[in-house]
Formats: C-alpha cells, sequence, structure tokens
C-alpha cells in the first residue's frame, strides 16, 4: 500500500479544488488521510501558518485521525545526516535561518526516507539544484506531483 506525505506547495495548490465546488475529491481525500495512506508533517503545517494559509486539514470534520504527524528520534538523526552533505543545507533557505521560519523540506526527506513515503510536492526537479526532488532523488525517495498523485489514485472529476 502506497503512502503520500504531502508538502506546503501540494496542500496550497489543493486548496484551489474549493471543498463546495469539488466535493467528490475532498471525500476522496478524506478517505485516504482516515486510511492513513496520506499525511504530511507538522513542520508543514508550521510552514502553512507562517504564509497566513488557512488550510486545516486535520481540523475537517470528516477526519478522524490527525494529518499532519509528528516526527520521531530517528526522523530528526535522518535530518541531521541530510544537512551533514555540503550542498544539502541549501535545502534550509537563508531567509529561514535569517527570520527563524519554517523549513519542511529536510524533515519530509527523512520521515518519507524512514517509513517509506512518496513525497508529493509542486517542486519540480531541476539537474544540479538542491531542491526537494532532487535530493529525495539522491536518497532514492519517490517524488511526485499533486496531478502524478491523483493519476496514480485513478480520480477524475
Amino acid at each position: 500500500m502506497d503512502k503520500y506525505l504531502f508538502d506546503t506547495s501540494s496542500i496550497s495548490e489543493l486548496y484551489h479544488f474549493y471543498e463546495s465546488r469539488f466535493v467528490s475529491l475532498w471525500d476522496k481525500f478524506d478517505v485516504l488521510i482516515n486510511d492513513g495512506k496520506i499525511n504530511s508533517i507538522k513542520e508543514v503545517k508550521r510552514e502553512l501558518e507562517a504564509l497566513n494559509r488557512n488550510n486545516n486539514i486535520d481540523k475537517r470534520q470528516s477526519i478522524k485521525k490527525d494529518f499532519y504527524i509528528e516526527l520521531t528520534l530517528k526522523d530528526f538523526n535522518s535530518v541531521k545526516e541530510i544537512l551533514s552533505i555540503k550542498g544539502n543545507r541549501e535545502l534550509v533557505h537563508r531567509k529561514s535561518i535569517n527570520k527563524g521560519t519554517p523549513c519542511a523540506d529536510p524533515f519530509l526527506v527523512a520521515k518519507a526516507e524512514n517509513e517509506g513515503y512518496i513525497i508529493v510536492t509542486q517542486e519540480k526537479y531541476v539537474a544540479n539544484a538542491i531542491n526537494l526532488p532532487s535530493v529525495c532523488k539522491s536518497r532514492g525517495v519517490r517524488c511526485i506531483n499533486l496531478e502524478q498523485f491523483m493519476v496514480e489514485q485513478q480520480w477524475t472529476f
């Protein structure tokens, strides 16, 4: 059973599908959350809050479990390992360091790597760049976008 870990960019994109207009999309999304196939991490929730986006997936009435999951000690150790590679330090943007704002990317990679998640992000792979898809590729973590996720789920609306 594939499990998916959503990045901030994909959650933000998902909210262009208004709940009142795309009822069946949200019903299907909620089922996958409740079945444990879709999650994100608390650092993504902090990024959304810092961006002043009101994307409270875990507050939806139809959700029976927490959407934003906690990181484990193993995940934190993996983050340390990921960021020990010089180029990967660019995952934590200088702006995030200076302003003290959240940066979920290394934590997403660690959680996905440790628990077998597929990351869903709107970021695009760019050769020789340090971004979420390129670090995923270097660590053997599968990374897809929201449309690819919907295709894999065989969703049509």
